[in-house]
């Protein structure tokens, strides 16, 4: 049975804006091994409450509610973003880009512009040192037989099938994506009635 003597009222600051205050002892049996022993605790009042001196102890040293709380393991995606590195596989598609097809036409139509881009790789970094070279799919090969085998599959005819098309000119590009000059609508003239006269014969 747990009884409590009065004492002088001692004010202990605890937290921010709260105050402990003494309000006596409280003995406390002990459980366990010492079973049927008191110990003497320090009673306190706190924001109304009697709260004993062990209880705000075993509080103090207790962690935070949230301390155990389970965080999600980061994914390799979370970690490449905040290392800097870009996704891979949007690296890999711009490494495989090729000519747009409006530029492969005009690699088609003029030698010209063909050799203005051929001028701008380096032959000793070209495949076959740039011997081997298929124009409507915008792409070097090791030999003729690479080249050959590439010109009887289907991705070669895919291309030359794209290319029987017009390619499209600046302006439609632009009007596809609303960039366009708006008029209005056309205005008809208006021709007035003429009155013909016609000599009847009598």
């Amino acid at each position: 049975m747990s009884q409590a003597s009065s004492c002088a009222c001692t004010a202990i600051p605890f937290g921010p804006g709260a105050t402990l205050r003494a309000r006596g002892h409280i003995f406390i049996p002990r459980l366990g091994v010492d079973s049927g022993k008191e110990h003497i605790s320090t009673l306190f009042e706190y924001n109304g409450n009697f709260v004993s001196g062990d209880q705000i102890i075993k509080s103090l040293r207790s962690p935070p509610p949230h301390a155990h709380r389970a965080t999600p393991a980061r994914t390799s995606s979370h970690k490449a973003a905040i290392m800097g590195v870009e996704n891979k596989k949007t690296r890999t598609k711009t490494r495989r880009h090729t000519r747009d097809l409006d530029q492969i036409k005009s690699d088609m139509l003029s030698s010209k512009h063909l050799s203005q881009y051929q001028a701008t790789k380096a032959t000793e970094d070209l495949p076959g040192l740039g011997e081997f070279y298929c124009v409507e799919c915008a792409k070097w090969f090791e030999g003729e037989n690479s080249q050959r085998t590439h010109l009887k599959g289907k991705n070669h005819k895919r291309r030359v099938k794209a290319l029987k098309d017009e390619p499209y000119s600046q302006k439609e590009a632009e009007a596809a994506v609303g960039l366009r000059t708006d008029n209005g609508p056309l205005r008809t003239s208006m021709s007035k009635p003429q009155t013909i006269e016609v000599e009847m014969a009598t």
